[in-house]
């Protein structure tokens, strides 16, 4: 039979000393981006460990969502993208859980406290329309009126098309068609 002593001792050292630092309840998440995750761990820890986001309240996030596998332990800070979901959203009742594998998802390492997954902070930053109108260029020699609105001289716009003026495409086209049709012509 085994002694308390021996039992005591095993179960000691198959407990996971990592603590989960951040995220926590004064410093929750954004529902945009990258987040940061922080944790402690010594040395007895397991070498790597899968992240998943989860919602005490079960009917905000049911299914725990995974956000990192083969997260090497020792690096003790990770910074995950969005689940291919997206984050979920605003809310409480948030954790982090560390659990040894992806196939192993009861089993455990570590628990964050509860969080907040909050929306953004606006940006402060504003964009402002120009004060005076924007007027397009005129030709040389043509007059503006005093009232600053643009006047219609009647003379056809320019285009960079290469056209004749009122030529179309398809003018151009037919006209292409009728040369070409008179040098075969000539063999």
């Amino acid at each position: 039979m085994f002694s308390p002593l021996v039992v005591l001792a095993a179960f000691a050292a198959s407990v996971s000393a990592i603590t989960i630092i951040s995220p926590n309840p004064s410093q929750g998440w954004t529902n945009d981006g990258a987040q940061s995750i922080t944790w402690q761990a010594v040395d007895s820890d397991p070498k790597n460990f899968t992240i998943l986001l989860l919602n005490d309240a079960t009917n905000v996030a049911p299914v725990p969502q995974q956000l990192a596998a083969l997260v090497v332990t020792s690096l003790n800070k990770i910074d995950v993208n969005p689940p291919a979901t997206g984050w979920p959203a605003p809310g409480t009742k948030y954790r982090i859980k560390f659990v040894a594998d992806a196939e192993h998802l009861n089993s455990q390492l570590c628990q964050s406290d509860e969080f907040a997954i909050r929306a953004p902070a606006l940006s402060s930053g504003s964009s402002t329309l120009p004060s005076t109108p924007v007027l397009p260029p005129t030709s040389p020699g043509a007059s503006q009126p005093t009232d600053g609105t643009p006047s219609d001289s009647g003379a056809p716009t320019p285009t960079n098309s290469g056209a004749l003026p009122g030529m179309s495409l398809q003018t151009s086209l037919v006209g292409a068609l009728v040369v070409l049709g008179a040098f075969l012509a000539q063999f």
